[in-house]
């Protein structure tokens, strides 16, 4: 067998010509959706290529400016879905304060200017 790292996967090439893709705790082999254990996975992990994976960390920005510019998207999306009026400066002001727990209410209301009580 041989392996290779491939981003977030480490892609194990069996010497039967058929290439597994492992990652940090599973194989996409017949064997390992069975068993849970697989000699893929098993050999990945004694040479090491687990343990390389593992230490691998993604960063990602969620001020980078694609993801700012998705979300302002999303917003515009929803607010139009909703016939509800905005300006740029609106979707700006939106973007900059919405989080995972931000309501579709609250969106509308910061659309319309509403003051928000808590």
């Amino acid at each position: 067998m041989r392996f290779e790292l491939d981003r977030r996967r480490v892609k194990c090439f069996s010497d039967s010509g058929v290439t597994y893709y492992i990652t940090k705790d599973s194989c996409n082999c017949v064997g390992f959706g069975f068993r849970r254990r697989c000699r893929h996975f098993s050999e990945a992990l004694r040479e090491g290529w687990i343990a390389k994976l593992k230490s691998q960390t993604v960063h990602v920005s969620f001020r980078s400016s694609a993801i700012v510019e998705s979300r302002k998207k999303a917003i515009r999306i929803f607010l139009e879905k909703r016939h509800a009026s905005y300006t740029e400066e609106t979707i700006c002001s939106i973007e900059k304060i919405l989080t995972q727990s931000t309501t579709s209410e609250i969106v509308l209301r910061l659309a319309r200017n509403e003051t928000l009580v808590s």
